[in-house]
């Protein structure tokens, strides 16, 4: 079941909360290399995604994300720009990330 995330007044496509064992990479670049910053996914939506990092990364800076579903789902590759970044508690960040194309609704569902 699709739950939305509270707080989606304003927003194109709402936010979704992810099922749970979604897994998420998070990269600097489009290129997917360097270190995988994602701690967690947060919730999701056609056009961005919430996410727990293990640092602040710059509003404005390009990432790779790799998002995937439980079971056997295929795995979504997307590029995305950060929109926000603000500290989640000690050593964490919360991001926010606009996908640079959006997602199909066959890999929202395969991620809800």
């Amino acid at each position: 079941m699709n739950s939305v995330v509270p707080g989606d007044v304003q927003r194109i496509s709402p936010r979704l909360t992810p099922r749970g064992g979604c897994k998420v990479t998070c990269r600097k670049g489009t290129l997917g290399l360097g270190a995988d910053l994602a701690v967690q996914l947060l919730d999701v939506s056609l056009d961005g995604a919430g996410l727990t990092v293990r640092e602040a990364v710059p509003v404005g800076t390009e990432v790779s994300l790799i998002l995937e579903g439980p079971g056997n789902a295929r795995p979504v590759k997307c590029t995305a720009t950060i929109r926000s970044c603000e500290p989640a508690d000690g050593k964490n960040h919360r991001i926010g990330v606009a996908f640079q194309k959006r997602l199909e609704r066959v890999e929202i569902m395969s991620l809800t």
